[in-house]
Formats: structure tokens, C-alpha cells, sequence
């Protein structure tokens, strides 16, 4: 549950990094958006100072207020491709950045999962250990009848043998023995 949990939590990060790198993004379109504003009146300024030299007196010929626009335009759509390109690279450097990151979580899930692995089949074989444990206490037991002792049923032959020849067993026995003579009497 701790590895899942802990995932969780990358991914949250990972989404809260999205998120963020996302308002940047929105507050930098927003900064240029305001400085190209700033910078057409800056241009506007500098064309109308420009327009009032060519003004003067000159042999040059006099452009028409149209070429003006459309040259105005040609300078504008030149600086948008700029700022596009710029704002290309910026998510691109961004999408390279959330990769990485990526990658190290998907390379941190699997080093957890091969961690995970040795220690599932250490619990398997303790359950494993744990019910033979069970099972030697609860089924492998037997009651000698004579002595009332526990016996396993996995002993060896010399140890069962060695329990008929003891002194409990003989003892058990001829008590038994006498109480059967004295109940037929």
C-alpha cells in the first residue's frame, strides 16, 4: 500500500509541476502580449519621426501611406515568428523537462518493484512456515492411551520403541493392568 500511496503522491506532484509550468506559460503569453503592444507604439512613434524626415524636401520618391501599412505588417508578422519560435523552444525545453521527470518516477516505480518481489515470496514462505508450524502442533499429535503422553506420528520406530520400554508407560501400564483385575473381581 505504501509503494501505491507513494506513487500517488509523484503522480500529484507531477501534475501540480504540469500545472504550474502551465500558468507560466499563460503569464509569459500575457508579458508579450503587453510588450508588443508596447513595442508597436514604439514602432508607430519611430515610423510617424521617420515619416516627418522623409517629409523634407528630397528627390527621393514618396512612399504612399498604404506601402507604409503593408511594410508595418511585413515588420510585424517577421517579430511574431520570432516570439512564436521563442515560444516553441520555451515548451519544448518544458516538455523535455516533464520527460525527465517522468522517466526518473517510472524508473523509481521499478526499482521499487524489484524490491517488492523478493520480499512477497518471503512472506509466502514464512505463511508457508507458519502453517506447518500449525499443523505440526494441531494434527501431528497423537495421545498414547496407556500413559496419556503426546506422540508424534513422525517419530521414528526407535523412539516409539523407546516410549513402550519406559518408566512411564510401564508404570501406566500396570496400574491399568491391576484396575482391570480389580473391576472383574
Amino acid at each position: 500500500q505504501s509503494v501505491v500511496e507513494q506513487e500517488n503522491q509523484k503522480k500529484q506532484a507531477l501534475d501540480q509541476i504540469l500545472k504550474s509550468n502551465q500558468e507560466k506559460r499563460k503569464k509569459e503569453q500575457e508579458d508579450e502580449e503587453g510588450e508588443d503592444k508596447s513595442e508597436k507604439e514604439e514602432a508607430e512613434a519611430e515610423d510617424s519621426a521617420n515619416a516627418k524626415i522623409k517629409e523634407e524636401p528630397s528627390e527621393t520618391k514618396e512612399t504612399t501611406p498604404e506601402e507604409a501599412d503593408k511594410k508595418r505588417k511585413r515588420d510585424d508578422e517577421d517579430k511574431d515568428e520570432g516570439d512564436t519560435t521563442q515560444g516553441t523552444n520555451s515548451l519544448h525545453m518544458d516538455l523535455g523537462q516533464i520527460t525527465m521527470q517522468k522517466q526518473q518516477i517510472l524508473f523509481d516505480m521499478a526499482g521499487t518493484m524489484s524490491r517488492l518481489t523478493p520480499l512477497q515470496e518471503a512472506i509466502e514462505q514464512q505463511h508457508r512456515n507458519l502453517n506447518y508450524v500449525k499443523s505440526d502442533i494441531s494434527t501431528d499429535k497423537t495421545v498414547c492411551e496407556v500413559s496419556g503422553n503426546f506422540m508424534s506420528s513422525r517419530d521414528a520406530d526407535e523412539r516409539i520403541a523407546a516410549h513402550y520400554a519406559g518408566k512411564q508407560y510401564s508404570g501406566w501400564k500396570l496400574v491399568r493392568d491391576k484396575y482391570g483385575e480389580m473391576v472383574q473381581k
